[in-house]
């Protein structure tokens, strides 16, 4: 499931900026190539033979790195 979200934040108008292992998740950073710049993170939680958690961050940004706007979205569970 990681690897779906690395090649898919590799695309069109995202590229993968950083990823890995944070508090019991996987964490994927990711920023836009064009337009106005946005920022996010995936974050996938899985647990042993129990569900798994996917959660998105995204945040418009201006050129000082100072987070104008935001949301989180709950993306769903499988398993």
């Amino acid at each position: 499931m990681i690897d779906f979200y690395k090649s898919q934040l590799n695309t069109g108008a995202w590229k993968l900026t950083d990823s890995g292992p944070s508090r019991g998740g996987f964490n994927l950073y990711f920023e836009s190539t064009s337009g106005f710049h946005r920022e996010g993170v995936i974050t996938v939680f899985s647990g042993t033979g129990g569900p798994t958690d996917i959660s998105l961050d995204l945040a418009k940004s201006i050129s000082t790195q100072t987070a104008v706007s935001s949301c989180h979205v709950a993306i769903g569970q499988t398993g």
